[in-house]
């Protein structure tokens, strides 16, 4: 990713283009949101705590930070 602040925008939008991406192909380890776009409906989950808001699924109507 780019250091500069200006680009900051310009990295977080690729890589969550990335991280779409590979979520649909079935042959990448990476399916953390998958499971938890599945899981969320099944236990009416609204809110979503994590780290940060750059780790958030952006599918939950809500994101706080944990403890």
């Amino acid at each position: 990713m780019s250091s500069a602040p200006e680009d900051i925008q310009t990295d977080l939008y690729r890589e969550r283009l990335l991280q779409e991406t590979m979520d649909k192909d079935p042959n990448c380890r990476s399916f953390d949101w998958k499971v938890l776009q599945r899981a969320k409906p099944a236990v009416v989950a609204t809110t979503y705590i994590g780290y940060t808001a750059l780790t958030a699924p952006p599918f939950f109507d809500n994101v706080v930070r944990g403890n």
